[in-house]
Order: C-alpha cells, then sequence, then structure tokens
C-alpha cells in the first residue's frame, strides 16, 4: 500500500472532526472521498498531507511515517491540489515549474525544465507554455495546477474538488486526466467529490463519510441507494444506463411539496 491510515482522530479545538478513520490506498488508483459538506472531506487529506497534525492515529507514505517527515520530504512523496489556488501573474510554464520546488536546491536545472515540458506535453496545454496563468480559462487553469503537482513526480496526489465550478466537458477532461495519470504512472490518486456520478465513471474505489467518520469503503459495491440515502440523507435510485451505474435523487424539498400542493383559482 502507498497510503496507510490507521486509526486517525482531528479536532478543531474541542471540536471534534475526525475520528477512527482508517484507509489503504493502491498505487494506480483513483479514490474518491464523497459525503456531505462538513462531513470531514478535505480536512482529511490535510491531515494526510501533514497541513494539519492529528491528535492520535498515524498516516504512512510507502511505509513512512508523515509525522517524522519535514515538509519537503512529503513534498517529494505527496502533491496536494486544494479547493482553491491563487492565479498568480506569471506564465504557466513558470506556474507548473514551482512544482519543482522540493527538489530545486539553488537555481532550476535541464532535469527540472525538461520534467516540466514534457508534463505540459502530456497534459496537452504546452501551447499555453507563455500565457499568463490569470488569463487562462477555468479549465485550463485546473489543467495547470494539476501539472504543478505532477512535476513534483510525487507517489500519492491529493485532489480536493478538482472538477468544482467547471463545466461538463472540462470536468470529464479533469477527472480523465487524473485517472489516466494515475494508471500509466502507478500514482495513487485520492479525490475529494461532490458530483456521485462523476466520481461512479473514474474512480476505482470509494470513501463515504458521515459526522466525520467512514461510513463505508470499498469498490462499486458500496454505492447502493441505502449508503447514499444514510450518507446524504435523501433516497436515491441505483440503475445502470449505457454500460454506467448512475445514482438519480427521488427527493422533493418542502419547498417544492408545497408548490406541487397549491391550488390556484
Amino acid at each position: 500500500m502507498i497510503l496507510e491510515v490507521r486509526d486517525i482522530a482531528f479536532s478543531y479545538g474541542k471540536i471534534p472532526i475526525l475520528s477512527h478513520i482508517n484507509l489503504e490506498v493502491e498505487k494506480g488508483k483513483v479514490i474518491s472521498v464523497l459525503g456531505v459538506n462538513g462531513a470531514g472531506k478535505s480536512t482529511l487529506l490535510k491531515c494526510i498531507n501533514g497541513i494539519l497534525k492529528v491528535q492520535s492515529g498515524k498516516i504512512l507514505i510507502n511505509g513512512k511515517e508523515i509525522s517524522k517527515m519535514s515538509r519537503t520530504e512529503i513534498a517529494r512523496e505527496i502533491s496536494y491540489v486544494p479547493q482553491r489556488s491563487e492565479a498568480p501573474f506569471i506564465t504557466v510554464f513558470d506556474a507548473v515549474l514551482l512544482g519543482r520546488k522540493p527538489y530545486i536546491k539553488w537555481d532550476a536545472t535541464k532535469k527540472d525544465i525538461e520534467i516540466t515540458r514534457n508534463v505540459l506535453k502530456m497534459l496537452d496545454i504546452e501551447k499555453l507554455s507563455l500565457r499568463y496563468v490569470t488569463e487562462l480559462s477555468g479549465g485550463e487553469f485546473q489543467k495547470v495546477v494539476i501539472a504543478r503537482a505532477l512535476v513534483q513526480q510525487p507517489k500519492l496526489m491529493l485532489l480536493d474538488e478538482p472538477t468544482n465550478s467547471l463545466d461538463i466537458k472540462n470536468q470529464f477532461e479533469v477527472m480523465d486526466i487524473i485517472k489516466r495519470i494515475s494508471r500509466v504512472h502507478n500514482i495513487a490518486s485520492v479525490v475529494v467529490m461532490h458530483d456521485i456520478n462523476l466520481a461512479l465513471r473514474f474512480s476505482d474505489g470509494f470513501v463515504l463519510m458521515k459526522e466525520g467518520k467512514i461510513f463505508a469503503s470499498g469498490g462499486i459495491e458500496v454505492i447502493t441507494s441505502e449508503n447514499v440515502e444514510s450518507v446524504y440523507g435523501i433516497p436515491v435510485t441505483v440503475e445502470k444506463i449505457n454500460g454506467h451505474i448512475l445514482v438519480e435523487p427521488i427527493y422533493q424539498t418542502s419547498l417544492e411539496k408545497a408548490f406541487l400542493s397549491m391550488h390556484y383559482g
């Protein structure tokens, strides 16, 4: 296992956020973390990356405890794409090259520049190299952020809602990139997602979180109508359509019910 999370707990002050979290992730796999807002998904990623320090339990990357690693050592093993990234006023090439920071001592070497060029080419954004990041569309910018994570040459990528605010075309492109990179380069990817159906299309495994705990985890077998209803609080159907498993809500809000019950004379 490239990632092992062993019975961790985390609190903000006296407010418990995560408890009894156990998780294992293999190389080459895409794992989606699902659940409602406030379930602890983003906090889990920050704990795995060592941004937040757990109160108990252990997190191991490639057999090494992250609590005993420096920030540079962690950055050589794990890349992290947060929910929101600022768009700096620099070129795309320089923005991606910044991902080599854990390896750069004095100045970027020929190897750093070559790796950056290769990643830009692999993500088909080489043509954007001399554009300023502030000039990019949302989809282009997200690919640049992923490229910056990739030049770290990580063994594990952590991505917090990488498709947030993207149109459907760019959502599919970004998730396809993540899946292909994970397969080809044998990188494990843990992705926080809100769109269950998008996660179902591109993921190998799923972690359903509820109130700071893992409610269920595993393969496609954990995406049942009962589990989804328990985690999200709405009834759903889970069906196979055109070869893909889809989750469809069968829920009416109280406002919708009120409108439906109204009679107009």
